[in-house]
């Protein structure tokens, strides 16, 4: 199995925000299924823009994850799946070691098997729950075009021989980019 190899860039919150166009992002978040389903996904009941704004620094990554080995498209998706969960799950316990931080999961929340949020409840984890930088009204695509050179690419029917992952982190002090990354390699 390849690992995932990353791309980190240290950002200030308005450089990341240049890439805020919630009517658009959010347009496509009415036609997934999670809509106002997963409390981590839109609608909010808070600004996004100033939520970001009360950090210092953003590390966004991109990770690309090798699908070359499968030859079935059902194999490939859950193999991203499962990658991306992990990369999550190491995310947030980097940040567990860094105070006033906050990751961003790529895709939606998964800190449940099904989300409080379906019944009208509360979220049960809010300790675990995390937004997605797409949740916040960010336009991925613009942020790895700009920031990485990287163009975010659909594949339908077929294998594609990679897709990228986009988490990040919000944070009040600097962080090592070589160390965030070493974080997130599995263990």
């Amino acid at each position: 199995m390849r690992k995932t190899k990353f791309k980190v860039k240290e950002l200030k919150p308005l450089e990341l925000l240049e890439a805020c166009k919630p009517e658009e992002v959010w347009g496509h978040c009415a036609n997934c299924g999670n809509h106002a389903s997963v409390w981590s996904c839109p609608p909010h009941d808070f600004d996004p823009c100033e939520f970001i704004k009360g950090f210092k620094f953003a590390y966004v990554l991109v990770g690309t994850v090798s699908l070359v080995q499968f030859n079935e498209q059902k194999k490939a998706v859950s193999h991203y799946y499962e990658e991306r969960r992990r990369i999550n799950r190491a995310l947030l316990a980097f940040e567990a070691t860094l105070p006033d931080s906050v990751c961003l999961f790529a895709g939606h929340c998964d800190a449940c098997d099904e989300c409080s949020r379906i019944q009208g409840a509360g979220c049960v984890r809010p300790d675990l729950c995390r937004y997605s930088l797409e949740s916040l009204g960010l336009k991925v695509s613009d942020i790895t075009s700009t920031h990485f050179n990287e163009s975010l690419k659909w594949s339908r029917g077929s294998v594609p021989e990679k897709l990228l992952v986009v988490p990040a982190l919000l944070c009040r002090q600097k962080v090592n980019p070589a160390g965030l990354v070493q974080a997130l390699e599995p263990r």
